[in-house]
């Protein structure tokens, strides 16, 4: 039987943060993948919030990584390996 707070989803859940885009796809290079999560979060306003440590992170992420990113905000997980790309974006409950 599975207990609540096992898997980082559930733990973030219960500490008030919400799963506000989740995607698993196929992208030609690391470019386009890490270009498709910081044109997401553009998207939801995080622009006003946007600080050098996302922009250092993203511009540092190599295939193989584990991407994470986190501020008062939002926090934001991916992977990209052989062409596959998955991400998950958190937004805090307020």
């Amino acid at each position: 039987m599975k207990r609540k707070g096992e898997n980082i989803e559930e733990i973030l859940q219960l500490n008030n943060h919400t799963l506000i885009k989740e995607k698993v796809s196929l992208y030609k290079d690391v470019t386009t993948f890490t270009k498709t999560i910081y044109n997401i979060m553009i998207g939801y306003n995080f622009y006003y919030s946007l600080n050098f440590k996302f922009l250092k992170d993203i511009k540092e992420f190599k295939e193989g990584d584990t991407f994470f990113y986190r501020d008062e905000n939002y926090i934001v997980f991916g992977t990209y390996i052989e062409n596959r790309g998955s991400f998950k974006i958190f937004q805090t409950q307020n």
